[in-house]
């Protein structure tokens, strides 16, 4: 296990919230299903959790070894297909009003891009080098023929990109799961041309069903490591050297029966099976959910 600091450096002054509830061999690849089902039917593991008293970022530790992290993820099901164009707008509609402002449209990388259906929609942006990346080799073996050909089947590694290439970097509910975000962040601003772009969606700790649920809110979950809030996530990308445009709160769209498999209800097994074969279980509903996103400029 790997002992993990606050992001402000901090590594003694912290107060635990939840301690660890699991043991390191119970862990199976399904548990770090990054676009999973929410199922509240399987064991709800995490790490021990703790909030740093200098600057209220609450993060893991200590927390799995990254290779271990990165095979789990490599082997980890995909299971969200179903919501992919209720994805796209949910997510991209309030990157609309901030187009304007990039570079130019050349190229865009998507990090932990699933099975591509925002890649999908990025490229009819008129961007014209669209590239994912994606762990997960179920996730890319499910994505449709036209967009697989985008997908890098790996973890991010700026290395493998030429640097100030870059006009847009989307991350969705991905950076919750890197063991050093600000690295992450230092890596996407060395990619990104001047005036560049980075637009991220994360889970927010501060919502109003973390507060009701606490420990069985499902983003108290193993494959986080740092969690979010509109204060600490602005505050990590200004260390980071990002210039904040913008941050919101994202209404999330989904078909109502997503939305029911996500409520944390025991016993909801014959409602499931009603809204999986009838048509209002095909209904969409847009909700703020808890997430919140953010958009920041490389400076020129």
């Amino acid at each position: 296990m790997r002992e993990l600091v606050c992001l402000c450096g901090n590594r003694e002054d912290v107060l635990v919230e939840y301690e660890q509830n699991f043991r390191e061999e119970q862990l199976t690849p399904g548990i770090f299903t990054a676009r999973g089902k929410h199922d509240h039917d399987k064991e709800h593991w995490h790490y021990r959790i703790v909030r740093c008293q200098r600057c209220g970022q609450l993060f893991s530790t200590p927390i799995l070894d990254p290779e271990r992290i990165a095979s789990l993820y490599r082997e980890s099901p995909q299971e969200y297909t179903g919501e992919g164009m209720n994805l796209v707008r949910s997510y991209l509609r309030p990157l609309s009003r901030w187009l304007h402002l990039l570079p130019g449209r050349e190229s865009v990388i998507e990090i932990g891009c699933g099975h591509g259906a925002i890649l999908g929609a990025l490229r009819d942006l008129g961007f014209s080098r669209v590239t994912g990346i994606e762990p997960s080799e179920d996730a890319v073996c499910r994505a449709d023929a036209d967009v697989r050909q985008y997908i890098r089947n790996e973890m991010f590694d700026a290395s493998q990109f030429p640097a100030l290439s870059v006009d847009l970097v989307c991350a969705f509910q991905v950076l919750d799961h890197f063991t050093e975000p600000l690295v992450v962040l230092a890596d996407i601003r060395s990619l990104l041309k001047p005036g560049g772009l980075c637009y991220v969606i994360i889970h927010d700790e501060r919502a109003l069903h973390v507060k009701v649920l606490g420990e069985q809110s499902p983003i108290i979950d193993v494959s986080h490591i740092y969690y979010f809030n509109r204060t600490t996530l602005r505050r990590v990308f200004e260390l980071a050297d990002f210039e904040v445009l913008d941050s919101m709160n994202i209404w999330n769209i989904y078909t109502l029966r997503t939305w029911f498999r996500m409520l944390p209800l025991p016993g909801k097994d014959r409602v499931m099976r009603f809204l999986e074969r009838s048509s209002t279980g095909a209904l969409t509903l847009g909700l703020p959910a808890g997430n919140i996103g953010l958009i920041a400029r490389k400076r020129l």
